[in-house]
């Protein structure tokens, strides 16, 4: 039975790091009490979720609350010894050999709580890698096994930058560095509507964590400020980060309308001026203005010498 029982529990360890939907990992710890009731005992089972560098307990009760001073016990995950206290009172942390190298210096029992039945653990500093099924056996008076599901997770906070003006507003990134589980990253602007955004840039450290990268473009709005979110969903975990961009990051419609129109008023005259300098340059045009009292006339010549006679009475009744 201890057997098949702790099979199951290394499923429900690899459910919870690949099940998508998280709702399949409950499924499998409702196959392992169905089970388990088929063998006609249903095994104590206790779920314990840490956050990644928090001290934990786990938890570790003698049924029937008897001394445990001068009794052994021992709590172990699979094969690995996490910590053993014997009957003549010796133990991992004062001598004992035999302790798995992951867990030295890392766990400790409460000799006061022993009288009380209570053969409980401290887990100082756990690690995402600490993630597994652990159990607390009692030999006497029965043999009687416990189980515990013990659960680190790491949530850092996602952390948003400004990357450039765009042509359509302005490109923010939002970046989560060594999460797990696998968190989800969300933009939402200051009235909590979904911004658009990019696929995620997913990739997994050595470690199995997850290195997550969201961008997303954003328009001018009242506010300007916007959040990510990073939502671990199958430990009921969230947190955000909040940037504001300033509005001069954004362009200005009516300024570059302005601009294109001065622009093109520039390019205009200069279509028209060109041809005309260089008719000028060349000498195929002369303008002369002559004036009198009361007039002025331009006379244009083509063959480079401008017209020599005065205006008469007659040119200027004709002008």
């Amino acid at each position: 039975m201890y057997g098949a029982v702790m099979k199951l529990l290394a499923l429900v360890d690899l459910a919870s790091q690949v099940a998508k939907p998280p709702f399949l990992m409950w499924v499998i710890f409702g196959f392992l009490f169905t089970f388990a009731d088929a063998q006609g005992s249903v095994p104590d089972l206790r779920t314990v979720l840490a956050k990644e560098g928090e001290p934990a307990i786990l938890p570790c009760l003698h049924p029937t609350g008897m001394n445990l001073e001068g009794e052994t016990f021992d709590l172990k995950r699979g094969d690995q010894e996490v910590f053993f206290h014997d009957s003549d009172g010796s133990h991992y942390n004062n001598g004992r050999s035999g302790q798995d190298k992951q867990f030295k210096g890392r766990v400790w029992h409460f000799p006061k709580e022993l009288k009380n039945g209570n053969a409980s653990l401290l887990f100082n500093n756990p690690k995402v890698s600490d993630t597994g099924n652990y159990s607390c056996i009692f030999p006497k008076p029965n043999k009687q096994t416990f189980y515990i599901w013990f659960r680190v997770y790491a949530a850092p906070q996602p952390r948003t930058a400004i990357v450039d003006r765009v042509e359509k507003g302005v490109l923010l990134k939002c970046s989560t560095r060594g999460a797990s589980p696998q968190p989800e990253l969300e933009w939402r602007d200051s009235d909590g509507n979904v911004v658009p955004a990019e696929k995620p840039k997913i990739s997994r450290d050595s470690e199995g964590r997850y290195n997550i990268e969201l961008y997303a473009v954003v328009t001018k709005t009242k506010t300007n400020d916007f959040r990510c979110i990073a939502k671990q969903t199958s430990i009921g975990h969230m947190i955000h980060d909040d940037i504001h961009v300033p509005d001069q990051m954004f362009h200005d419609d009516e300024w570059r309308v302005w601009l294109a129109g001065v622009l093109g008023c520039v390019i205009g005259v200069a279509i028209l001026a060109v041809p005309l300098a260089v008719l000028l340059a060349a000498k195929c045009i002369k303008i002369i203005w002559k004036k009198d009292s009361s007039r002025q006339r331009c006379h244009f010549c083509t063959d480079g010498n401008p017209a020599a006679e005065p205006l008469t009475e007659e040119t200027q009744t004709q002008a």
